[in-house]
């Protein structure tokens, strides 16, 4: 199941005189979403989310260091962020600095 909290996800909101909406990633409402029933509304944000992630590519994979499975962010997305963060303090230690060319062009 979508982690509904990860930006990117559509998710279900009460509106004061609306009853429930479904909000799409950006915020808006999907037309057509109004109901009074808040699991209509839940069914019908897991059916959207369902869609983008097939989409997207997005699914449950397993990272390609560690081997644990997380939610990738699509099929970019094959590192899960505690190795990716260790990949990336690791190229930072590894990466020489070059002095900076002093002077303009001769």
């Amino acid at each position: 199941m979508a982690d509904y909290a990860r930006p990117g996800c559509y998710r279900v909101q009460h509106l004061s005189g609306m009853g429930y909406v479904v909000l799409d990633p950006s915020g808006q409402v999907i037309r057509d979403s109004q109901t009074p029933f808040k699991i209509r509304a839940e069914q019908q944000r897991d059916a959207l989310q369902r869609e983008a992630d097939q989409k997207a590519k997005r699914f449950d994979r397993p990272c390609l260091c560690c081997q644990r499975v997380f939610a990738s962010a699509g099929i970019h997305n094959r590192m899960c962020d505690a190795c990716r963060r260790q990949s990336n303090a690791l190229a930072d230690e590894v990466r020489p600095s070059l002095p900076r060319a002093r002077g303009g062009r001769s």
